[in-house]
């Protein structure tokens, strides 16, 4: 059951990390398109997505004799001497897309933090960063695989309690939102809350980033709760779920009201 539970969480710690990615394209489709076909549809191509890939690396891992060793590596000392053009050729053209994403939306989130740069200006810096990163890397690949995995997951973990928060805020608003006034960063905007910041959100998603680290499980950081656990790594399920309460209890107990809508922008609120 314990290793039926950790696969599980490994496997779905692959979509919650792409979960930031999926505004950054949704917001080119109409509103005509239902939300709810919409959000069918992403699921679909998650699960397709992922199936397609842990399946066949299932496999391969196992025909790995150690299962500590990374997955890139075992692949690598395990196939054959024929089949490593193949694997290499696979990993450069099948990372450039996954590459491509992740720069453009790293390149529109340094953008959106407020600075008057432009996209162009933000992507090329975020790629820089990304080349040195890369550089420093291939110098120590086997340490630089370990601090991957580990910054990946301590990522997923801050990512975590901040998708349960959206859920949640999208929960109490039954879905509807005024989407000029999200783009609207002065104090005119039905989203201001606390000078520009929404307290409760703040709060909950650190008290549930807090917990989820005290349940993290990686090769550069061990949180203390984990042999409480059996050493499944719940970091990202417990970070989540105290995000999520968290937030709900607080805006229960201090609710905000935005103004109401007015029928000049009645037609503009997204379902």
């Amino acid at each position: 059951m314990a290793t039926w539970a950790l696969a599980m969480l490994v496997i779905a710690s692959v979509p919650i990390s792409y979960a930031p990615f999926v505004g950054d394209y949704s917001r080119y489709i109409p509103n005509s398109h239902s939300s709810t076909k919409l959000a069918g549809a992403t699921t679909l191509g998650m699960f397709v997505g992922c199936w397609l890939a842990k399946v066949p690396a299932s496999f391969m891992m196992s025909t790995v004799k150690d299962l500590s060793t990374p997955f890139v590596t075992g692949i690598i000392w395990g196939a054959p001497s024929w089949w490593i053009a193949p694997i290499t050729i696979a990993g450069i053209f099948g990372a450039l897309p996954n590459g491509g994403l992740c720069l453009y939306s790293a390149g529109l989130s340094l953008e959106s933090l407020g600075w008057t740069l432009k996209r162009v200006t933000t992507t090329i810096i975020m790629a820089i960063v990304g080349f040195l990163l890369v550089f420093i890397g291939v110098q120590d690949v086997s340490s630089m695989i370990h601090l991957i995995d580990g910054f990946v997951i301590i990522i997923i973990v801050g990512v975590s309690p901040w998708l349960a928060i959206n859920l949640v805020g999208h929960y109490l608003v039954k879905g509807r939102y005024k989407p000029l006034d999200l783009h609207n960063s002065s104090t005119s905007s039905s989203y201001w809350y606390s000078s520009g910041f929404n307290i409760p959100a703040i709060i909950s998603w650190t008290i549930g980033l807090i917990v989820g680290l005290l349940f993290t499980s990686t090769s550069i950081f061990t949180g203390p709760f984990v042999s409480v656990v059996g050493g499944i790594d719940l970091s990202f399920t417990s970070s989540a779920l105290v995000g999520a309460i968290v937030y709900y209890t607080l805006t229960t107990l201090f609710p905000y009201r935005s103004r109401e809508v007015s029928s000049e922008v009645a037609e503009n609120i997204v379902p």
